[in-house]
């Protein structure tokens, strides 16, 4: 399975909190998720691989 690059996709420039950045999650060169923070993103990508280590229960 190929790693889940974080990569900073700009700055929002209108709302509540002007110039904050968001984040998207990439593998091969797929985005795969957004993130409003750094952190978030670290988060999700935890999650992502979580999900993606652990196998599927068929009931």
């Amino acid at each position: 399975m190929a790693p889940i690059q974080i990569r900073s996709a700009g700055r929002h420039v209108l709302g509540p909190k002007p110039q904050t950045g968001f984040w998207q999650l990439e593998q091969s060169g797929r985005v795969i998720g957004w993130a409003g923070s750094y952190v978030e993103a670290l988060a999700r990508r935890e999650r992502f691989e979580k999900a993606a280590s652990t196998p599927a229960v068929v009931a």
